[in-house]
């Protein structure tokens, strides 16, 4: 059986875990074998509930009182080289050349056309159909067909709206008819 480059570096470092477990085991070991053994509860009678508990295990990293706190060593060595600490720039804060600074497109202003303007200053609130003719009620006042207002000719009519021309512009006005005033 061929081992391949791959095969053979993971079978490498198999042998290394395994001699390295048993080095642990036999040379380097506390001395006690296996695991600890179970204490027993304090409710339980007998021998074992007389023991006291074990003692806490000490913390790993004993806070020193002799010493300055780091916060006192680093306002010292500040003052030891004349730092002005308020004027510092924090570390944690990206400078102004890291940030998009995006701004906001202007919106563009779009100036009505001279239909909408027409459309939205004027109301239609009648139509009277007659032969080829007719008249529309605009802002309260009669308007024939033929007639002008504010630039734009009133050129058709229809049952419900009234149509007007001004230039190449059309403007159609609507009926704002009320509920229940239709036949």
């Amino acid at each position: 059986m061929q081992l391949s480059k791959t095969q053979k570096i993971y079978l490498a470092l198999g042998v290394i875990a395994v001699a390295a477990f048993v080095v642990d085991r036999v040379f380097l070991g506390s001395g006690s074998r296996g695991p600890a053994p179970a204490r027993a509860a304090a409710d339980t009678p007998g021998p074992a509930a007389a023991q006291p508990p074990p003692a806490p295990a000490p913390p790993l990293a004993v806070p020193r009182s002799d010493r300055p706190s780091l916060a006192d060593r680093l306002d010292a060595l500040a003052k030891d080289a004349d730092v002005d600490v308020g004027r510092m720039r924090d570390a944690f804060v990206p400078p102004p050349s890291w940030i998009a600074v995006t701004k906001s497109p202007e919106p563009e202003v779009v100036e009505p056309s001279a239909a909408e303007k027409f459309a939205a200053s004027h109301t239609l609130t009648a139509v009277l159909l007659a032969g080829k003719g007719g008249c529309a009620v605009v802002n309260g006042k009669v308007i024939q067909v033929g007639q002008e207002v504010d630039g734009f000719e009133l050129v058709s009519l229809a049952r419900e709206c009234a149509v007007f021309q001004g230039g190449q512009e059309r403007v159609e006005l609507r009926l704002h008819l009320e509920s229940g005033a239709r036949e």
